[in-house]
């Protein structure tokens, strides 16, 4: 049974046109269906974006970008959304990015044009009150390491709620309210109780 207060994006990019990196696909389709799996449980209403999308639309940077605005303006009042990335992430510059399909090569490695921000624009006026991103994403040469903003930087917020980075495999953690911004690592330490328990639903807890 869905909850009304509940909304999930799952994002699965299992290959890039071009050969700067891997191809996940086993890896990507496992990480979405057990994602999935877990949102139903708990009744989360989960749309998708590449890997799971019934129209078979490839995930490209301005699909993927679309894809997320459109959730955080439709994310449930004072409910939860989550969006969840399967795929690659690297770091140009000091600035991280999510890959999407048709990421293509600059000078230097990949370029920033064709990679889509790890930090949503548009937050400030999504209606919910918890945005969780859940960042699983492989890295390899290029993508030495997926840094957060150093403590106290310009995280984005809500108007009204929290937004809350998990990076998965790097252990990293950012969470931002209206006024009270920082980057933790070491994993889910310094969550306040209202994130860690609205987390524990993913496993179908309630």
């Amino acid at each position: 049974m869905l909850v009304a207060d509940r909304r999930a994006l799952l994002i699965g990019v299992p290959s890039c046109d071009d050969d700067l990196f891997d191809a996940l696909p086993t890896v990507v389709s496992a990480d979405v269906r057990r994602m999935s799996d877990a949102l139903r449980q708990s009744g989360y209403d989960i749309g998708y974006c590449g890997v799971g999308d019934s129209t078979g639309k490839e995930p490209t940077g301005s699909r993927i970008r679309g894809a997320i605005s459109r959730a955080v303006r439709a994310a449930p009042r004072g409910g939860m959304l989550l969006l969840y990335f399967s795929g690659h992430g690297v770091a140009v510059n000091g600035q991280t990015y999510l890959v999407p399909q048709d990421a293509f090569a600059g000078p230097d490695g990949p370029d920033p044009r064709s990679l889509v921000p790890l930090f949503p624009g548009d937050l400030e006026d999504c209606p919910a009150r918890l945005v969780l991103f859940v960042v699983d994403a492989c890295r390899n040469g290029l993508a030495t390491s997926l840094v957060p903003p150093q403590s106290g930087g310009a995280l984005p917020y809500l108007a009204d709620g929290a937004f809350v980075l998990l990076n998965d495999p790097v252990g990293l953690f950012g969470f931002r309210r209206r006024g009270l911004g920082r980057a933790v690592g070491g994993g889910w330490s310094g969550c306040g109780r209202g994130v860690c328990r609205s987390t524990r639903r993913l496993g179908g807890s309630g």
